[in-house]
């Protein structure tokens, strides 16, 4: 494995597991993940993971009502979670 794909691993994993593993109250959080059309057949933790990643505005679906849970996410995806994340503005 290259040293680059290294990095990158464990730097994604160091940003996205803060936001993952945040807990929220149970009555905040709500259940958003059920919004989403493919999501029903997920395990109950990950359901409850997209509902607080849902609420904090990180993530949204696509517009046709799905998640796409097994689909990879894109470089440009992964850079807009990060910017919702920690609430980066655009540099323009």
């Amino acid at each position: 494995m290259k040293m680059n794909s290294i990095f990158s691993t464990a730097l994604s994993a160091a940003l996205l597991t803060p936001v993952i593993v945040i807990p929220m109250p149970a009555a905040a959080a709500g259940n958003e993940s059920s919004k989403f059309t493919d999501t029903q057949s997920l395990p109950v933790q990950d359901q409850q993971k997209i509902s607080v990643l849902v609420n904090r505005g990180i993530i949204s679906g696509y517009a046709d009502g799905t998640f796409r849970a097994q689909q990879p996410v894109t470089r440009g995806l992964f850079a807009s979670f990060i910017a919702r994340t920690f609430e980066l503005q655009k540099p323009y």
